[in-house]
């Protein structure tokens, strides 16, 4: 059981870091210049920058990946994402032991002991 704990926290690192990353993108900032339009995307840092100048017409949009701050994004999305799973699977884990070690034994007096505690069953 424990042997798909590292492939699957990879898995959902890479694909969370990757998925939290790109959704990142969708925070813009536009700071202030005179005579031409600059654009960050990624929080919290930027890693995609696009840029056009306004001086004496518009010239067309420019875009340029800005590598440590998407390599930085990802590493930490990416660790996010593996935490959580790691939680999950080992909250997961450890309910899927509790119901093992209780046994169908356990389980099926649970069951009685649950329906004979409820009102229907005792006329009230």
């Amino acid at each position: 059981m424990f042997g798909k704990l590292p492939t699957i926290l990879f898995a959902a690192s890479v694909g969370g870091g990757l998925f939290l990353t790109f959704l990142s993108g969708l925070y813009v900032v536009k700071p202030f210049i005179l005579d031409a339009e600059e654009l960050y995307f990624g929080f919290p840092l930027a890693w995609l920058q696009a840029d056009r100048g306004l001086w004496g017409g518009v010239s067309p949009w420019r875009y340029s990946i800005l590598w440590q701050g998407l390599i930085l994004d990802f590493l930490l999305y990416g660790s996010i994402g593996a935490l959580a799973t790691a939680y999950l699977f080992r909250v997961t884990l450890k309910k899927r032991t509790e119901y093992s070690v209780t046994g169908t034994r356990g389980v099926l007096s649970n069951i009685i002991n649950t329906l004979g505690n409820h009102r229907s069953c005792r006329g009230k």
